[in-house]
């Protein structure tokens, strides 16, 4: 009897190894929002942009065999609890409302807003230099907040209902100054739209402008969400991050991709 337990306990152990094996074995699906330059695009039937980039340089540092695939902003939750990926890419914040239905791993870069202007308008953003300016912001936004609280007596603050809007809106000369995020901000200057139009001052990284921000997984996988954690350290500590971030982002903006080093548990 005692030997026979032995053999089935040892076939379960068998059996557990190689279920295991195979899981590893499979492709790991990161999936990337192609809608979010400069993080992901799609161009010429590829996808590109620094998660995609990052997204393989973890795969290589943990010895994984990866399918990177494309997902609409809507679909981020949705497909990651459904299963039809196991890594979701894209630039998440703990401030994020669903953040609480996934797991986070530490940081690999973090939030900020920029001012965009024309050349013309000078080195720096101050309430002299805005004065009987027209400045741009989302509707209803911290941005908007923050610019009337500071620049409104100052200023006139125009308020659009998109980003996309007010981008636009600057371009055509509607406005003389926009305060956007700053990931909209270097996905609009890689247009040829933004001619002339450039960052002034430095990124504002104080909350609520400023998060940190995290790739994703379901909250059982806690040993995939380790791995990429240290995945995430060596690419810090060898220089690979900080190659992808001066590859895709202007100098004044790269500092404030630094990762933070830890994420509290």
């Amino acid at each position: 009897m005692a030997h026979s337990v032995r053999l089935l306990a040892a076939f379960v152990l068998i059996l557990c190894a190689s279920r295991l094996s195979s899981a590893e074995e499979l492709p790991l699906r990161m999936a990337i929002n192609h809608y979010f330059p400069p993080f992901g695009w799609a161009e010429g039937g590829k996808l590109l942009g620094f998660d995609v980039d990052l997204a393989n340089a973890l795969c290589k540092t943990m010895s994984r065999t990866c399918r990177i695939q494309a997902v609409g902003y809507g679909d981020r939750v949705p497909g990651l609890k459904l299963g039809r990926f196991d890594v979701l890419v894209t630039p998440t914040t703990g401030n994020d409302p669903w953040v609480k239905s996934v797991i986070l791993t530490r940081s690999y870069g973090n939030t900020s807003s920029v001012f965009l202007a024309p050349e013309a308008f000078g080195p720096e953003v101050s309430a002299r230099t805005v004065a009987g300016r027209r400045i741009g912001v989302k509707r209803n936004s911290p941005h908007e907040t923050f610019m009337r609280e500071r620049f409104g007596d100052a200023a006139k603050v125009e308020t659009f209902i998109s980003i996309g809007h007010a981008l636009r809106a600057l371009g055509d000369g509607s406005v003389d100054l926009l305060f956007v995020p700053t990931f909209s901000a270097v996905g609009y200057l890689r247009k040829s739209a933004s001619k002339g139009i450039g960052i002034v001052g430095a990124p504002v990284t104080a909350p609520p402008f400023g998060a940190s921000l995290h790739i994703a997984v379901r909250p059982k996988e806690t040993a995939l969400r380790d791995a990429l954690d240290r995945a995430l350290s060596a690419l810090t500590e060898d220089g690979t991050h900080a190659r992808l971030v001066a590859k895709y982002f202007p100098p004044m903006v790269a500092p404030t991709m630094a990762p933070v080093q830890s994420l509290p548990r």
